[in-house]
């Protein structure tokens, strides 16, 4: 007959004594409902095999040990992509850099990003690449040629061809504005093909003192759409 004075404690660490199982004539491992409670694995094998090494990825956590491999992960669980992400895209800018692209292959990868929202890092660091960089003559006819006819979308009232009277006669002058115009936003930095991404306009010429008959290149700046429009709010709400 089992002893059954000294029982043994329960496995799962909480120190109260297990009960006996007749059925298989033994003594049970854990109490009833405790095999469901999680055991610290990664503080056992922390102790047995020494301090957990951390992230690759440079995040500063520790990883798991691994019990297929038995040894340390390199990552954390999906913090991998985080470099090899890096990688694969400096890889790919490294190949494709020089590359001439067909005009069809270059319609296909328009159509695929067209609508696509982009993300603030990706502006920031595109303005940042674009910044300084003067337009090329090709480029300003082409931007010239795509919005031909069509009339600024903050005008109201002025259809496209028309004079607004406001402004000064040189402002008729599109080679003038064309030299005054930069190809980044001063206020936030966007370049032009990203404003006609993001905005669905080119960059605009801002008079910073508000007065439409000074058109001097000293007052002439250069801002986005959105930019544009908190300039003139602020001016309103100034007043």
């Amino acid at each position: 007959m089992q002893n059954l004075v000294n029982p043994p404690l329960c496995k799962c660490g909480c120190g109260k004594e297990v009960t006996w199982r007749s059925a298989y004539k033994r003594w049970n491992i854990y109490i009833f409902g405790h095999h469901k409670r999680k055991i610290d694995f990664h503080e056992k094998i922390s102790a047995s095999k020494g301090i957990a090494p951390l992230c690759a990825c440079g995040c500063g956590g520790e990883v798991l040990w691994g019990k297929q491999n038995r040894c340390w992960n390199k990552f954390i669980l999906y913090h991998s992509s985080k470099v090899y992400g890096k990688i694969i895209a400096e890889k790919m800018g490294k190949a494709n850099r020089g590359k001439k692209f067909t005009k069809e292959h270059r319609k296909k990868l328009s159509d695929a990003h067209k609508g696509v929202p982009l993300s603030k890092e990706h502006i920031k660091n595109s303005a940042k690449a674009h910044r300084g960089l003067k337009r090329s003559e090709e480029s300003k006819r082409k931007t010239s040629e795509t919005l031909k006819g069509h009339a600024p979308f903050f005008v109201k009232g002025i259809k496209a061809g028309d004079f607004d009277p406001e402004y000064c006669d040189i402002w008729k002058d599109q080679s003038y504005k064309e030299e005054c115009r930069k190809s980044y936003c001063e206020i936030c930095g966007i370049t032009n093909r990203l404003s006609l991404h993001v905005c669905g306009t080119r960059l605009h010429l801002h008079h910073k003192d508000f007065n439409k008959k000074n058109c001097y290149p000293s007052n002439l700046g250069t801002v986005c759409a959105s930019c544009h429009t908190k300039e003139h709010y602020l001016e309103v709400k100034g007043r």
